[in-house]
């Protein structure tokens, strides 16, 4: 019961922040995407990939759309390759803490790069969804929450990167 507590006053504080900041950014979705792909771009205008596409020269989303072709997993695949070789910079300026494995229902499994920004985005976006889901059903966390996970570290790359899901 009172990490029942605990666990609602986290989710509270931590979410109401989070929703406010959400909702001022859904004030105006135009200008809040433009200023997430252009500084995503900026981040990571020395990446190989960055290079490759002159992320330095892109200024709008239609530089954007016009200079960066639309690319499966199977394009980047060998971008891929490389950081899990150890190569660095090569997507993103930020060396993955770990690769998300996909189940390969489409052929092989894909390795997804999780970097500590991706990470702790994904953990702001979770906890503004435990604060909604808590607003909505107040009864949510009075009782146990039943996880089911697989292992999350499954291996590790040639070049000592762990990888699972």
């Amino acid at each position: 019961m009172r990490n029942s507590i605990l666990a609602k006053i986290v989710i509270y504080l931590a979410g109401k922040k989070l929703y406010k900041s959400f909702e001022s950014a859904v004030a105006n979705p135009r200008l809040t995407q433009r200023k997430l792909l252009l500084d995503i771009l900026k981040k990571n205008t020395k990446t190989e990939f960055g290079k490759l596409y002159n992320f330095s020269d892109i200024r709008s989303e239609l530089d954007f759309q016009n200079k960066i072709p639309i690319q499966g997993y199977e394009n980047i695949d060998p971008l891929i390759k490389k950081i899990i070789n150890g190569d660095e910079k090569i997507l993103t300026r930020d060396k993955p803490l770990m690769f998300n494995v996909t189940s390969g229902t489409s052929g092989v499994p894909k390795y997804i790069p999780i970097t500590k920004e991706s990470q702790k985005l994904t953990i702001r976006l979770m906890t503004q969804w435990l604060y909604r889901l808590s607003s909505d059903h107040s009864a949510l966390l009075n009782r146990g929450i039943l996880g089911i996970a697989g292992s999350a570290i499954e291996g590790q790359t040639p070049s000592g990167i762990p990888y699972g899901c």
